[in-house]
């Protein structure tokens, strides 16, 4: 039943249509549940909304596809790593993102380095969830 990858948002064609209602190759019956789109929808790669620096906010899909691909690049540079090597670079990672919020706010820092420090993160969240996925945790707290 696959249609394909959408080129805009990266996920599933169905019916060689995307289902993402930003799309212009929609499929028909998201205009159906959702009604039509208004002139404010139609913002490519926006929520529709706007960030207190009056900037347009990213998608949760596009920035979904952007962390999942980084997640993908640090696998392949790394590989896929063990659950607990990955919940230990988490902690570092929040603790990096932290410091970026930190020095932004109240050191003159970059507010650039907050986005960067963030993308980390959530890219190991991806690749925790798929470590996951390919080994199961004991659930006795007992060996693998």
């Amino acid at each position: 039943m696959s249609g394909g990858v959408c080129e805009s948002c990266g996920l599933e064609k169905i019916g060689g249509k995307c289902l993402t209602r930003w799309c212009d190759d929609r499929h028909p019956i998201v205009d159906e549940v959702l009604g039509e789109l208004s002139g404010r929808d139609r913002e490519v790669r926006t929520d529709g909304g706007t960030s207190s620096s009056g900037t347009e906010r990213e998608h949760h899909l596009f920035l979904g596809k952007r962390w999942g691909e980084k997640a993908q690049e640090n696998v392949e540079k790394w590989g896929l790593q063990d659950v607990e090597t990955l919940l230990l670079a988490a902690v570092e990672e929040q603790g990096e993102l932290t410091q970026a919020v930190l020095e932004a706010r109240d050191e003159n820092g970059d507010p650039s380095r907050i986005q960067d420090e963030l993308d980390d993160l959530a890219a190991l969240m991806f690749q925790l969830q798929w470590a996951i996925d390919e080994h199961s945790l004991p659930k006795d707290g007992g060996s693998r």
